[in-house]
Formats: structure tokens, C-alpha cells, sequence
């Protein structure tokens, strides 16, 4: 019965939108201002059949321009694709995961296709999974809506239509998050991401730093960037992490010189 009721909705919404086309008053816009292609997530087929680019990733279908350098941004940074030798090698337990699941759904033909982790820039389409990552991570409550205004300065790691990893970086050359979601690490996607936010604000000419927990095992691959320890902080965390964690609450401040 509730399967009836929808199918009932879809006609009835099919058959407005064939009579708004219909009586002319589309048509009349369209050619009185010589419009000789409409963007996908705007047409016709998208409304009735949604986007099919998205079923399979979470990023923009054409370039934005970015708001803080008005640059065109594509929709990829990188597509690293996961093919056979690297599926070999378990690239990391949560991909054998989503794979098995996916495979009960998938027809034969999706499952044959390539697989890859994207890597994008941050949108807004983003920020409920990047925020639920990093508060899960580290503390409650963090929010990254302000990096939103600098997309060139950003990168997010997806798998399919799931934020796997993130990272973010100041003007002035300070990292303020980079983290990979339980389950993806040692699989490159954090040596990326870093290698990305350094060469973004390569043209300020900016010493790259951080904050990092002293015992975070991350160390390696910062000193295999050039990063070298500055300061040891007692405490520096005491005000972000809850009281009853056992994280490190000590820091150890980091510079990459140019």
C-alpha cells in the first residue's frame, strides 16, 4: 500500500513537470535568452532520475571558484584508484568492509567497476561527516564551518560517499586539523593530505606548523616531511579533551621550515 501511495506521488509530480514543459513557458525562456545547455543537477533527467555522478561520490559535478583567491577549483583534487595490486595488500580494513557490503546490493556490472579514494576540496555537502569525525576523534563540539571560506586550503579523503580522512590549513601556514577515520590509516591518505596543504600555501612563503599530541604516533610522518619539534606543552589540551579521557593532554609544536 505505502509503495502504491509513492508511485502515485511520482506520477502525479511527473505529469506537472511534463505540463509546465509543455504550455510553453520554459521553451520561451530557453530560447529567448539563447540557452543552448543546462548543467546537469538543473535539467530535466536529474529531477526525475536524480544524479547519477553522485551515487558514487560526494563532490561537485563541474569547477567553483574558490571565495578566498577566486580560483577554479575541479571537482577532483586526485583519484587514486585502488586496483589490484593494492586491493591485494588489504589497503585497510574498513574497505574490505564497505566492499563485502556493497557486493550483496551491487549488480555485476558495479562490481566490476574501478574503485578509487577521492580526494576533493571541502564543501558544504561535507561538513556534517568532517564535524562528526573530528568531535568523535578529539573533542566535542568542534565545528569547521569557517574553512568552508577557504576551500583551496582544505582537502577531504572520500570513499564513495563516506569522508574518510580531512585536513585543514590557516593563511599563515598553521595545520589545525589532519586526521584519517579509524579503520583507513597507513594506507597513504594522511601523507597526501599533508603533502596537499603544504603545497597550497607554498606561494606564501609561510613556515608550516602544528600542534600534535606527544604521544601521537603521527610523529614519523612528520619528521619524514622535514618537521621538527619546537616546544613540548604541559597541558595544552587540558581545555578541548572532557576530564575522564585518557588521551595525552601534553603537545609538542612543529615547524617545517621553508
Amino acid at each position: 500500500m505505502h509503495r502504491g501511495k509513492n508511485k502515485g506521488k511520482l506520477i502525479i509530480y511527473i505529469s506537472r513537470l511534463c505540463h509546465f514543459f509543455i504550455n510553453g513557458s520554459v521553451l520561451k525562456l530557453v530560447k529567448s535568452h539563447n540557452i543552448t545547455f543546462i548543467p546537469p543537477p538543473f535539467s530535466l533527467s536529474s529531477k526525475l532520475y536524480g544524479t547519477p555522478f553522485l551515487a558514487n561520490t560526494l563532490t561537485t559535478l563541474t569547477p567553483t571558484a574558490s571565495q578566498y583567491t577566486g580560483n577554479a577549483l575541479k571537482p577532483y583534487i586526485w583519484r587514486n584508484y585502488l586496483d589490484g595490486r593494492q586491493r591485494k595488500q588489504n589497503l585497510a580494513p574498513q574497505y574490505n568492509i564497505l566492499e563485502f557490503v556493497s557486493s550483496l546490493s551491487e549488480s555485476a556490472e558495479a562490481r566490476t567497476e574501478r574503485k578509487s579514494i577521492d580526494y576533493v576540496y571541502f564543501h558544504p555537502m561535507h561538513k556534517e561527516q568532517v564535524n562528526e569525525m573530528l568531535s568523535r576523534q578529539f573533542w566535542p563540539g568542534i565545528d569547521v564551518s569557517e574553512h568552508l571560506s577557504r576551500p583551496d586550503l582544505s582537502i577531504i579523503a572520500l570513499y564513495k560517499r563516506v569522508v574518510i580522512g580531512c585536513a585543514f590549513i590557516m593563511p599563515d601556514g598553521y595545520i589545525s586539523y589532519i586526521m584519517v577515520r579509524p579503520g583507513w590509516q597507513r594506507a597513504g591518505i594522511a601523507k597526501f593530505m599533508l603533502f596537499h596543504l603544504i603545497q597550497a600555501v607554498e606561494s606564501y612563503g609561510k613556515d608550516v606548523t602544528l600542534h600534535v599530541s606527544a604521544n601521537n604516533r603521527a610523529m614519523m610522518l612528520y619528521q619524514s616531511f622535514g618537521f621538527k619539534a619546537e616546544q613540548f606543552i604541559v597541558n595544552f589540551y587540558d581545555k578541548f579533551i572532557p576530564s575522564n579521557s585518557r588521551e595525552c593532554r601534553n603537545a609538542l609544536f612543529l615547524r617545517m621550515r621553508r
